[in-house]
Order: C-alpha cells, then structure tokens, then sequence
C-alpha cells in the first residue's frame, strides 16, 4: 500500500505512524496481510472535498475489478476535513 500523507492536521511522519501502527492491528487479526509499499496500485490518501460523499462520511474504499471479477487494486480515501481524535 502506497501512503499519501498529504493530510492538512498532522506532520507526515504521525500521519505516517499512525497509518503503519493500524496496519500492523490489521496484520494481527486477518490472515489478508497488508504493507507499505514505495510504489503501489494500492493507496491511502487524504480527499480535501469529500462533499460527493456527504459530511458524515468519514471514509471509504474504491475498488477496481477486471473482468474477471478480481480486484486488481483499492484505494482507501480518507476525508482530510474529518477531525480524527
């Protein structure tokens, strides 16, 4: 997974951490394991307008397929105007 820390609230390198320390939770409890990745189909990043999505919305996950039905890659995209506590 390629990590965009080009969120507006934090420093990159806390953006980064904090991303990295939910992963390895991930890595934990699933048998799907996930990790970063310097160039990758698969991303997170912060979305400055998430005004298609609607306010409450605090993120989401696009996926593309091929035709097939598999899914080639996922883009987690997290709204940069939520607070996160």
């Amino acid at each position: 997974i390629l990590i965009n820390t080009n969120t507006s609230d934090l420093p990159s390198l806390t953006t980064r951490s904090i991303i990295q320390s939910s992963m390895a939770e991930w890595n934990a409890a699933s048998t799907a394991k996930i990790s970063e990745s310097p160039s990758s189909d698969n991303e997170i990043v912060f979305v400055q307008d998430f005004s298609i999505y609607g306010s409450a919305v605090i993120g989401l996950t696009e996926l593309n397929y091929n035709s097939s039905g598999v899914i080639q890659k996922a883009k987690i995209l997290l709204n940069d105007s939520y607070t996160f506590k």
